[in-house]
């Protein structure tokens, strides 16, 4: 418990800090409560909220326009826009209509705005927040709108969406901020010393490093901010309006490691994500007209620490090797073997191919586990493409094979390497967190928060059936990608 005192009922914040920790399933916050527990001796802030007596506590449904298992877009537009969305766009009908964002709202009414993400800063879940556009694969045309929005506080990664020097226009929109009025910062140093005002901090060319590189990369420690301390300074430039303000804090890696099936990506920014999570709420104690709100936007590949060795007891043992794992799959299997690229062409991730001799040693030095033969010959295999599992829905990648057979030194296990329809936790402490108990639909969130500024705007609607001849006509809106 925080000590925080029961809010009056029916009373408004002056302010939300909205975090989303994206794609945690609840046994990535079990995994994450119980490998603090055993190997720091603390607990999860999350647990210690939802352990408050004066918290609100719930579950969120995921839903989207035409699934029941939703992608980042259409999860974080059901909080930008009160309506369900097609996967792959971002407040926006297949038919073209374009809907208002909750950020356009806000601004309207004078309140101060900030997006703070551990991934690119045109990725789907700040996006939802603010803009509007038909697919969230734009992320260059998302950038542009991000300037003409003028949300005060935008922090996260993917400079080759700012840079001239990388975007396919050539424009350079780190200029394009500058003239309107933005101070920028492109590393950790410069974040610490930007002058007051609006903010434009990028701090890699794709992704934020995964939190478990940073920590043992001094390198990385020292160019890349952390989120808590990108957080701690968006609060800080975001106080004072006479407004309020709204902060999203999105731990968007999560999902990243939750795709990958990497355990040391998840849980090292999972346990990052409850760190910024402990310092907001101290701010909130100490403000006590802030309305806090946590939750996922959904599920992802379900993890769980299964029962092992004799007794069981091989599970602790398993979950507390993790704490000698030093990078994610990231840094060091090829970029042939992820989904994606690595997030800073500079960190050369180790070629270590498919030769079995060559496997052991790294697994050991990275990770800390040591491959029996057949574990290595099973890695290998999996990296050439040959992998046992290859035919599997939802252990066909290279990385969820690499996991099944960490599995037996870990005992953690996935059901897959994908959304899930999971509802999700969701916890709320300060005025108007009374809204946020029980079971409420991701499209409810929208109306609540403008319900605290007096603010009434309702949206297009389009049914699935709708929905669906516009998209018959025209290609998908989403492109493969995993988050």
């Amino acid at each position: 418990a925080y000590g925080f005192q029961r809010p009056k009922k029916g009373a408004r914040p002056k302010n939300v800090i909205f975090m989303v920790a994206d794609g945690m399933s609840a046994g990535t916050l079990t995994l994450a409560d119980q490998f603090l527990k055993l190997t720091q001796n603390r607990r999860s802030p999350w647990r210690g909220l939802l352990s408050d007596p004066n918290a609100a506590r719930g579950l969120q449904e995921t839903r989207s326009l035409n699934s029941l298992v939703t992608d980042s877009a259409a999860a974080s537009s059901s909080w930008g826009s009160g309506r369900h969305i097609w996967n792959g766009a971002l407040n926006a009908f297949p038919d073209g209509t374009a809907l208002v964002p909750l950020y356009t709202l806000l601004g309207g009414k004078k309140v101060r705005r900030g997006l703070v993400t551990s991934t690119t800063m045109t990725h789907a879940t700040p996006s939802g927040f603010a803009i509007s556009h038909p697919t969230r694969d734009e992320e260059e045309a998302i950038a542009v709108k991000y300037l003409a929005s003028g949300v005060e506080v935008l922090m996260g990664g993917g400079d080759k969406f700012f840079a001239s020097d990388r975007r396919k226009d050539g424009r350079d929109l780190y200029a394009d901020f500058s003239r309107a009025g933005y101070r920028l910062a492109r590393n950790r140093d410069e974040l610490m010393g930007a002058a007051s005002g609006n903010l434009l901090g990028i701090f890699a060319p794709g992704q934020i490093p995964y939190a478990v590189d940073r920590a043992h990369s001094p390198e990385l420690a020292a160019a890349v901010p952390s989120l808590l301390e990108m957080s701690k300074i968006a609060i800080e430039r975001l106080l004072g309006g006479s407004n309020g303000f709204f902060l999203q804090i999105e731990g968007g890696r999560v999902d990243h490691g939750a795709h990958s099936n990497d355990l040391a990506a998840l849980l090292y920014d999972q346990i990052e994500f409850e760190d910024t999570l402990r310092m907001v709420l101290d701010f909130a104690m100490r403000d006590k007209e802030t309305l806090v709100v946590v939750t996922s936007d959904h599920g992802n590949s379900n993890p769980g620490l299964m029962g092992g060795g004799d007794e069981r007891v091989g599970s602790k043992t398993g979950l507390a090797a993790v704490a000698e794992m030093k990078g994610s799959y990231e840094s060091f299997l090829s970029a042939a073997v992820q989904n994606v690229l690595p997030y800073d062409e500079k960190v050369k991730a180790r070629q270590i191919g498919t030769d079995t001799e060559k496997i052991v040693p790294v697994f050991r030095e990275v990770l800390g586990l040591e491959l029996n033969p057949s574990e290595a010959a099973f890695v290998g295999a999996a990296l050439r493409g040959q992998g046992a599992l290859k035919e599997i829905e939802g252990y066909n990648s290279k990385t969820s094979q690499v996991a099944v057979a960490l599995g037996n030194h870990t005992h953690v296990g996935w059901s897959g390497n994908s959304h899930t329809s999971d509802h999700v936790i969701l916890s709320a402490i300060g005025p108007g967190s009374e809204a946020f108990e029980g079971v409420i639909e991701n499209i409810s969130v929208f109306d609540t928060l403008l319900g605290f500024k007096d603010i009434k705007h309702a949206n297009p609607t389009m049914t699935f059936e709708n929905a669906a001849a516009h998209m018959e006509k025209k290609a998908s809106i989403e492109e493969e990608h995993w988050v």
